[in-house]
């Protein structure tokens, strides 16, 4: 590692920095480690937020960009710890060794394996730094070292890298390692494989094809859908989906029976108050089971938006109060339109946000908000609305 005092004061002096800015001036500095201080720099400025906790320990050494991008954040991180707890953990696809780190603050032992030199002799540097003796680390493959491996553990862990040779990959088996060719294997030396795939696969296609799923958890921060993770136990049937939305201190969570959904809903045009589900709902698909859980009708089958006369506190999602549903014309929308802005939002529409923007020509913003949607009777309205703060509610009981 290269933190000399130099390296150190020239880091702490740009920390705030545009990185362009310091990939200059560090060319007209010869002597300096360019590379290095931009990666720790990048990687300092992204740690603020995404691996808070890291960002001000010394000697903290960051990884390219690339694996920065590919790591998971602090906050997802802590959610997986919880599969840990008292555990024997295998982490496959090591990486920078963020989810490695959570792990062990739970688990019995945990064994990192990563195969790129680099990589590998920066996350064990880490590892040394922040004291994590129950960690044991192996620069070799994922293949390699189960070629080799004579011991059992309670879980393994992969996050399968989803670009082989700089292409993006989105099906399960062009993953590397390919878990589809593993899951045989790992499951003669583990009671559990946690999985975690791209956001973007279709739940029922993944279930085709991984062997024995026993629960899915989907999480989101701050409403954006974040990791999908498939749990695989020997031997156990039925499959439980979890949803977590992680935002402004507020967890929701959601669990309910994966199966083709029979459940008998209510349907109703908007009515006093206006429910969004959040984003691990909406990847989730259990549109009925939500309705059911919560007591509150949906507007259309397609349509994915809920209404009730009554707040629903508990409800994974956002609050809006109803204040008028009209149709889609400008002279209608017009008066809710403040200084050019209206916030936007479509639901089973026929036309896009951008499209409905230039049309009523605005921006987002402003007090309003405006669904556009298709309710009972397949008539397409705008639902006009103003958001509820559910946390201040919260907090006020």
């Amino acid at each position: 590692m290269q933190f000399t005092k130099e390296v150190s004061e020239f880091i702490s002096k740009h920390l705030d920095d545009d990185i362009r800015e310091v990939a200059l001036k560090l060319s007209k500095i010869k002597h300096l480690p360019k590379e290095f201080i931009l990666n720790q720099i990048n990687g300092k400025q992204k740690a603020i937020k995404k691996f808070p906790s890291l960002f001000n320990i010394n000697d903290i050494t960051y990884p390219p960009d690339v694996n920065l991008q590919q790591s998971s954040s602090e906050i997802t991180a802590k959610y997986k710890s919880k599969f840990a707890k008292d555990k024997t953990v295998l982490d496959l696809t090591g990486g920078w060794g963020v989810d490695t780190l959570f792990f062990a603050q739970k688990a019995k032992r945990v064994t990192y394996i990563e195969p790129k030199k680099e990589l590998f002799d920066i996350t064990v540097h880490n590892f040394k730094i922040l004291e994590k003796e129950n960690i044991s680390y192996y620069n070799q493959t994922a293949e390699d070292f189960l070629k080799e491996n004579n011991s059992s553990f309670d879980i393994i862990f992969l996050d399968p890298d989803r670009r082989v040779e700089g292409n993006r990959k989105i099906k399960l088996e062009e993953y590397s390692p390919n878990v589809l060719q593993l899951c045989s294997q790992l499951l003669k030396i583990a009671d559990e494989v946690l999985i975690k795939v791209s956001p973007l696969l279709d739940i029922k296609e993944v279930l085709n094809k991984l062997p024995d799923v026993s629960e899915i958890h989907i999480v989101a921060v701050k409403n954006e859908c974040k990791e999908v993770l498939y749990l695989i136990r020997k031997n156990e049937f039925g499959v439980t989906v979890n949803t977590i939305n992680i935002e402004d201190g507020r967890q929701e969570f959601f669990s309910f029976d994966y199966q083709e959904s029979t459940i008998e809903i209510e349907y109703s045009q908007p009515l006093t108050y206006l429910f969004e589900p959040n984003a691990a709902i909406m990847k989730s698909g259990g549109f009925n089971e939500v309705a059911k859980e919560f007591g509150v009708s949906k507007l259309a089958k397609n349509s994915h938006l809920y209404t009730s006369n009554h707040i629903v506190k508990e409800f994974p999602g956002k609050l809006f109060e109803v204040i008028e549903t009209i149709p889609y014309q400008k002279d209608k929308i017009e008066k809710y339109i403040e200084g050019g802005k209206l916030n936007v939002a479509v639901r089973n529409f026929k036309e896009t946000p951008q499209q409905i923007k230039k049309r009523l020509k605005i921006k987002d913003g402003g007090e309003y908000q405006a669904f556009f949607t298709t309710i009972l009777n397949n008539k397409q309205v705008c639902v006009i609305c103003k958001r509820i703060n559910l946390t201040s509610i919260l907090h006020h009981q």
